[in-house]
């Protein structure tokens, strides 16, 4: 999808993509931020477009055969899209829309889609949420979506190199998952309160 240029940038919002290795609590972290901020006006959490069925209560992706991705994903539906762990996942390009009207954007995406993501005409923050690998390992497990291969499988990207770099917050989650969401809702709060 291209790049949208024309519109005020003061006024646009920002993009706040939960990225990090599978199991690390990205996706709850998000969901935990999405049961704050959903019904303010300023926010805007576009559901992604997976060609896996839904299995849980809590997932609120969007399923689409392979057939169905390929076509949107040629005809330029897509924000951003990429392809992981044997499925096709997309961001739906109106999320770029809500930016350009100035709402903040939330979304969970894989950390290859972090440099095409700053290309956009619209103010990043990223949170990289890390964990330990064993604490990984039981989270995947625990949502009983995969077999012990298919979350080895995963788990072999847990330690990706990841730059430091000024738009980027490492957030460590161990355990209890409250001090991660105060440390990213602080920087929330900062940008909320920029004039």
């Amino acid at each position: 999808m291209a790049n949208p240029t024309d519109h005020d940038k003061t006024k646009s919002g920002t993009l706040f993509l939960f990225v990090g290795p599978s199991g690390s609590g990205k996706g709850p972290l998000l969901r935990r931020f999405r049961e704050l901020y959903e019904t303010d006006e300023r926010f805007h959490f576009p559901n992604r477009v997976i060609t896996r069925a839904v299995h849980m209560p809590d997932e609120t992706h969007i399923h689409a055969t392979i057939e169905a991705f390929s076509n949107a994903e040629e005809g330029g539906a897509f924000a951003l899209h990429w392809h992981t762990h044997g499925h096709s996942y997309g961001i739906p390009g109106h999320a770029l829309t809500e930016l350009q009207n100035g709402k903040h954007v939330m979304i969970n995406v894989s950390r290859t889609m972090v440099e095409q993501a700053r290309e956009f005409d619209f103010p990043v923050k990223i949170f990289h949420i890390e964990t330990p690998l064993d604490t990984s390992f039981k989270k995947l497990k625990a949502r009983g979506r995969e077999s012990e291969e298919e979350i080895a499988q995963r788990l072999k990207r847990h330690d990706l190199p990841y730059p430091d770099e000024g738009d980027i917050l490492r957030i460590e989650i161990d355990g209890e998952s409250d001090e991660a969401f105060t440390q990213a809702n602080s920087v929330i709060q900062k940008i909320l309160q920029e004039p």
